[in-house]
């Protein structure tokens, strides 16, 4: 039976798939390194390559893809190589860039978002490869490199390359979800008056690490001004902080926003 077959080289395989996710966790692809990215996005390039699939970049290394099989339609696998950024290193029980197993887990930044998908995915392309089962649609792996952020290489590939017949991403977990809510990335600004008066003011409000957390930490500065006889200014600046506990959007239920 093809199931069984393909788990039998799964699991003869497991310890390639670990080491593999190693080497992958270990580079620190925050979404604005570029250069830690444009890594990221190599190795798995390279890791297709050894894996006997076509792979190269595109659009300047903005989006990788991997490809296998051939037919009039596409199935596309979206993934991406960055991740968010680490934030506060004494809250990690173990070092974010050096994956590390305890308990049958294995904990490093991007090993669930979305390095390990990316793992599973070439394996599990590469078990169906092995195994002479027939592709019956071409299968791309699109490899993005700004998905935490603001998405500039999916807006780049969707006006440049034609969108797969069919998709699914490995981002996530069961049950299979088929809609997302939207997500709004918005700046606010607000005038300020460049010689105001007596009174309290808030000059700088700060927290998290990026759009897509919850804040773990956020920072106020408010600086209080009181006039002089003399008709100049007192200041007296107080900066305040609150803390909660950081998490990735998609589970906000784990976060305390501070």
């Amino acid at each position: 039976m093809d199931r069984q077959r393909l788990m039998k080289y799964l699991d003869d395989n497991q310890e390639r798939m670990i080491d593999d996710l190693y080497d992958f966790v270990r580079i620190p692809s925050v979404s604005d390194d570029f250069v830690q990215v444009r890594r990221a996005l190599d190795f798995a390039l390279e890791l297709g390559r050894k894996l006997g699939f076509k792979a190269e970049p595109v659009l300047g290394g903005q989006v990788g893809v991997i490809e296998e099989g051939e037919g009039p339609e596409t199935l596309g696998i979206l993934s991406h190589v960055d991740v968010v950024p680490p934030g506060d290193l004494t809250i990690w029980k173990t070092p974010p860039f050096e994956p590390t197993i305890q308990n049958d887990a294995l904990y490093g930044r991007g090993t669930l978002d979305d390095k390990g998908a990316i793992i599973a995915s070439l394996y599990a392309m590469k078990a169906v490869k092995e195994l002479g089962i027939p592709f019956k649609k071409k299968v791309q792996l699109i490899l993005g490199t700004q998905e935490e952020v603001e998405w500039t290489d999916m807006q780049a590939y969707v006006q440049n390359f034609p969108l797969p017949d069919y998709g699914f991403t490995p981002d996530g977990e069961f049950p299979i979800c088929n809609i997302e809510k939207g997500v709004m990335d918005v700046e606010m600004l607000f005038p300020i008056d460049e010689n105001p008066g007596e009174g309290l003011f808030l000059t700088a409000i700060d927290g998290g690490t990026a759009t897509n957390t919850v804040p773990g930490q956020c920072t106020a500065k408010l600086v209080k001004r009181a006039k002089r006889s003399d008709g100049s200014f007192e200041e007296e600046e107080k900066v305040l902080t609150a803390a909660g506990t950081a998490a990735h959007s998609c589970q906000p239920e784990k976060g305390d926003n501070a």
